[in-house]
């Protein structure tokens, strides 16, 4: 099976000192399906413009498509001006990764998405819909939308260890 896994705060390998054990994992779920037959690629953050965009880790394809950009910078600075414009924000950088998975599950053969959430957009969701694709949704923690949970077809959460 053809999976996209979404990752939009993750960014692999975490070797610029950012981030947490979201990578890892991320990496070892990609791992752990690519050794069970299904073929995955992995969408995540490109925190560094001078990071390639497309490369390969540990045998697993990732590409380095989403990020926050300079508006969320420039705004975040200016706090009254972030809570003004916010919302927008979101709006138009969901509007804007749906359009980046969509041409990378249409490009890769896409069967499933599975979206990794710490703080959904909902932007997988929506790809999901539009693509008539099952979407897996991986909930780690309380962030995430209402509507992310409707339109899944799947939810793992994580387990106690």
């Amino acid at each position: 099976m053809n999976i996209i896994y979404v990752a939009t705060v993750i960014s692999l390998p975490n070797n610029l000192g950012e981030g947490s054990g979201g990578s890892t994992h991320t990496l070892e779920v990609a791992r752990h399906l690519s050794q069970l037959g299904h073929s995955v690629h992995v969408l995540c953050r490109r925190p560094q413009r001078g990071q390639t965009r497309d490369d390969v880790v540990q045998t697993i394809p990732v590409s380095r498509v989403l990020g926050t950009g300079g508006a969320y910078k420039l705004l975040n600075k200016a706090l009254p001006l972030w809570r003004i414009s916010k919302r927008i924000y979101h709006c138009f950088r969901a509007a804007r990764e749906c359009v980046t998975i969509i041409r990378a599950a249409r490009r890769n053969g896409c069967e499933v998405l599975y979206e990794r959430s710490d703080c959904s957009s909902a932007a997988c969701s929506i790809a999901a819909i539009l693509l008539r694709r099952p979407l897996v949704l991986e909930v780690n923690d309380q962030s995430i939308f209402p509507f992310s949970l409707r339109v899944a077809s799947g939810i793992i959460t994580p387990s106690a260890s």
